[in-house]
């Protein structure tokens, strides 16, 4: 799939207004279709009603974690094939190196280098 030619439909999930409208301003400058919640169970509603190629999640958020969030895509059939990064302050210890086995999941650490975010996307979808 070109980047270039074919939008994503990313929902970029964190807690944090400020890095939400970070991603989705870089992202939206890429030519993708971006949909953001800081909400846990509205990202889970979202997944389940949405067409989503990509999901940027943050582990770490208060109610709804991510690890909760990709407990429940786990369980779901037709999220099998999402992709998914990680987003986290949070090193890659023992519980994110196990989720990252997974073909379609990937992680980046915060604070982000946006180009590193953007290739590890064109990895997925190139």
């Amino acid at each position: 799939m070109d980047m270039q030619k074919t939008k994503i439909e990313i929902l970029v999930v964190d807690d944090s207004s400020t890095n939400t409208f970070l991603l989705e301003s870089f992202l939206k400058d890429k030519d993708h279709n971006i949909i953001t919640t800081q909400l846990g169970d509205e990202a889970l509603t979202i997944l389940k009603t949405k067409k989503i190629d990509l999901l940027l999640l943050d582990i770490m958020m208060p109610e709804i974690s991510g690890f909760d969030i990709l407990d429940e895509i786990e369980k779901d059939e037709n999220l099998k094939d999402l992709k998914i990064i990680l987003v986290s302050v949070i090193d890659r210890e023992d519980r994110i190196e196990k989720i990252l086995e997974n073909k379609n999941i990937d992680y980046v650490q915060k604070p982000i280098i946006l180009n590193t975010l953007l290739k590890k996307i064109n990895n997925f979808f190139s």
